[in-house]
């Protein structure tokens, strides 16, 4: 989860929940306007809210509700993940494809599930994704077909 902060923030509490789930989850004096979740249920709608509070005492109240849905659980497909290779640098997710396999879509999601790009590639040729993602982890699901593998990379 990222937020907007004001320069006189200092700390901000978070609350986040399953939408089918009535109690939320607290994270409480947070010094930075990120964090990130972790065991998330796959497939599942979450909303999230957060809070600011000042140097001067004073806090915010909560914002509106943020929401997201996780991805789909999906089995890696060793075979086709050992006919591609994933590099990324300087915010640039460069996939070679040297087995020239029909690749449909390319989506990049943050560890937590959020969504952060998709793309309509519709190629057997090499892929390059230009992102202003850097210094962060990522999950670059690739469809080929009616076959869906997930990799972890690291952008820097």
């Amino acid at each position: 989860m990222l937020w907007d902060a004001d320069e006189i923030n200092v700390t901000w509490d978070i609350n986040w929940r399953a939408t089918a789930v009535t109690s939320w989850t607290e994270v409480l004096g947070l010094t930075e306007s990120s964090y990130e979740l972790t065991e998330l249920e796959a497939n599942t709608p979450y909303i999230w809210r957060v809070k600011a509070s000042c140097d001067e005492g004073r806090e915010s109240g909560w914002s509106g509700q943020n929401k997201f849905t996780t991805i789909e659980e999906v089995a890696v497909d060793n075979i086709l993940l050992s006919d591609l290779n994933v590099y990324a640098k300087s915010g640039v997710i460069n996939i070679i494809n040297s087995e020239a396999i029909f690749i449909n879509t390319i989506s990049i999601y943050t560890l937590n599930g959020v969504l952060v790009g998709a793309f309509d590639v519709n190629t057997a040729d090499n892929v390059i994704i230009p992102t202003n993602i850097t210094d962060n982890v990522v999950l670059l699901s690739i469809q080929c077909g009616n076959q869906t593998s997930v990799v972890k990379v690291t952008i820097k």
